[in-house]
């Protein structure tokens, strides 16, 4: 399979996805305009706390691991991001960086959109749902 293949099969794929219906097919497409799907090992960090929040996560397989240490460095909070769901929400359209740190705690495929791309198109579907 090649690779236009490849993203038009997993564009399919998450556009059923329950995170992605609401999107009209022109939001849909603005939003997966530089989409990439990746795979990584176990253990793999995709982004620390406190990187630069430039992207948005789907993940398609596997599980993520998300820890967010405080300033003291004695209060650790950790979740998990499980597939066929999304991430980072926290912050969206207000925060400059990620709030925590993401590590494939198995081995995952995910999609990656350009953030800035998703709080768009969030914003615009928002906007014409409150009509």
């Amino acid at each position: 399979m090649t690779q236009t293949q490849s993203t038009t099969t997993y564009r399919a794929f998450l556009k059923q996805q329950a995170e992605f219906r609401a999107f009209e097919t022109q939001e849909f497409d603005q939003l997966t305009t530089h989409l990439q799907v990746k795979q990584y090992a176990k253990g793999q960090i995709l982004f620390d706390q406190g990187d630069r929040r430039d992207r948005f996560y789907y993940v398609i397989k596997g599980v993520i691991r998300l820890e967010r240490v405080d300033a003291s460095g004695s209060f650790s909070f950790i979740n998990y991001v499980k597939a066929q769901k999304a991430f980072p929400y926290r912050g969206l359209d207000l925060d400059p960086d990620y709030p925590y740190t993401a590590m494939a705690l198995t081995p995952i495929t995910i999609a990656v959109f350009d953030m800035a791309d998703f709080e768009t198109v969030v914003a615009e579907n928002r906007a014409s749902v409150s009509r």
